[in-house]
């Protein structure tokens, strides 16, 4: 396990739109050759993405599976993700015998850690479904665009999907749905001692729309997922302190709890209005609330009650994941992983994860699949 670690904490993984992480591909590959010294195959699904700057960098996604000469053998997915966020500190990452500590402990690449581990550890056991492992690429950034080039191709083999992401070892079949927003406009350059009105100014009524869009859409609230979650989290325009911007662009995010429509409706109403030349850009999907099938049911209750660590407890995935996506291309999927997800997305030193906990995730993990 610590070699694995090792590997998976080696490359500063943090990825943006802005500069798309060139270690992705790097760490992928040296995944790759760790399973290949397991005796295990796998692929690197190549893709590029393009960063502000127009330059493009090769990405890729990580899969590996149990190959099969029965057509008709079904496999259970393992899912993960590789790329990190970044908060401006310097990469920073410490196991001791405990816990590993820093950028990625938590998302993910500490339940990465523990799903690679049952992954081998069952790949050459007896299962009555095979195993297959997908690591992507581009989860924190680049618009999800690992888990879509994944399911360009239908994948009609997975009968069943468990996406790692941290849940504190709980079961999540309640997946929250996310509205992402952004709004652009271009204005030509000049100096600021000609300006009568400049871009910020004309900004100012579609800031304030904004802010009543989301403080309504906070009022939003379903049984099963609780209340809507939104914030602003960019806004970019001017380059120097004497000169009229030449762009403007603001950015907001909500973690839906029922059909976007909802939203949208709730978006005429206070945003449509003071658009003023300003262009929307609007991406949304839908929450999941999974059934899990029968049979997967009794084998996850089954797996619990061989390991009497820890009890088996639904909860809901508060943070958007990659798991809507595979449940959107019909593939049932639960987000269950080991870690506190409250404890990612902040300061390197402050996220940390308990080597204990992901060795009892994979160990969950080969009861599951045997």
């Amino acid at each position: 396990m610590k070699t694995l670690i090792n590997t998976l904490f080696k490359y500063n993984t943090e990825n943006t739109e802005d500069a798309p992480s060139i270690n992705i591909y790097r760490c992928l590959l040296d995944i790759s050759r760790y399973l290949k010294k397991c005796g295990i195959d796998s692929e690197l699904q190549e893709y590029n993405v393009t960063g502000n700057d127009h330059r493009q960098v090769a990405h890729c996604n990580l899969i590996a599976k149990k190959p099969s000469d029965n057509k008709h053998k079904q496999y259970v997915l393992l899912q993960g993700h590789i790329d990190t966020v970044t908060l401006g500190e310097s990469y920073f990452c410490r196991v001791d015998d405990e816990h590993i500590i820093g950028r990625g402990a938590v998302d993910m690449k500490g339940p990465l850690a523990g799903m690679i581990d049952a992954f081998i550890k069952i790949y050459k056991q007896e299962t009555e479904y095979y195993p297959m492992l997908l690591i992507t690429g581009d989860e924190e950034s680049n618009d999800f665009a690992g888990i879509k080039e994944f399911l360009k191709d239908k994948h009609e083999e997975i009968t069943f999907a468990i996406n790692g992401e941290a849940t504190g070892l709980t079961v999540s079949r309640k997946l929250r749905g996310v509205m992402i927003c952004s709004f652009t406009k271009n204005a030509e350059l000049g100096h600021s001692s000609l300006a009568k009105t400049t871009l910020i100014e004309d900004s100012l009524p579609l800031l304030d729309s904004i802010y009543s869009f989301i403080i309504n859409a906070r009022l939003i609230s379903h049984t099963d997922f609780g209340d809507t979650v939104g914030a602003i989290t960019m806004l970019h325009s001017g380059k120097k302190m004497n000169m009229m911007p030449d762009s403007f662009y603001v950015h907001f995010n909500l973690r839906t709890v029922v059909d976007c429509q909802n939203y949208m409706h709730l978006f005429d109403q206070c945003i449509n209005g003071a658009l003023n030349g300003f262009v929307p850009n609007i991406t949304h999907y839908d929450p999941v609330v999974l059934t899990i099938p029968k049979v997967f049911q009794e084998k996850l209750n089954n797996a619990f009650a061989l390991v009497n660590k820890v009890d088996y407890k639904e909860t809901v995935m508060h943070a958007f994941t990659e798991g809507v996506f595979l449940n959107r291309a019909g593939i049932p999927t639960i987000v269950f992983g080991p870690g506190d997800i409250t404890k990612a997305h902040r300061k390197p030193e402050e996220e940390r994860i308990s080597i204990q906990d992901i060795e009892t995730y994979s160990e969950l993990l080969q009861k599951f699949m045997k």
